[in-house]
């Protein structure tokens, strides 16, 4: 809430959904213990609840298309290595 409240954006309506939807992810955990969803890496007995799985997908997406540059038939190589992706650039997306 504090970034957004320094965030220039197009209208005060577009604050306000980003604000709603803020209250809302404070108060929805996005793993649990049972169910379906994605393992977590380091704990497999936690997985990444599905819907929150589907927006982690949408998150990747916004730079999925510089992984997949690459094309090892052609020779051309990714502008980018999953080893950049730290959390400083995930924080910052």
């Amino acid at each position: 809430e504090e970034c957004l409240s320094k965030m220039n954006l197009y209208s005060e309506e577009t604050r306000h959904e980003f604000k709603c939807t803020l209250s809302r992810l404070n108060q929805w955990e996005c793993s649990d213990y049972l169910g379906f969803g994605t393992p977590i890496p380091w704990d497999t007995e936690v997985v990444v609840e599905s819907l929150s799985d589907s927006s982690l997908y949408m998150a990747f997406y916004t730079v999925s298309h510089f992984f997949n540059e690459g094309d090892m038939h052609r020779g051309r190589k990714s502008l980018l290595r999953p080893q950049q992706m730290n959390d400083q650039v995930w924080e910052y997306l």
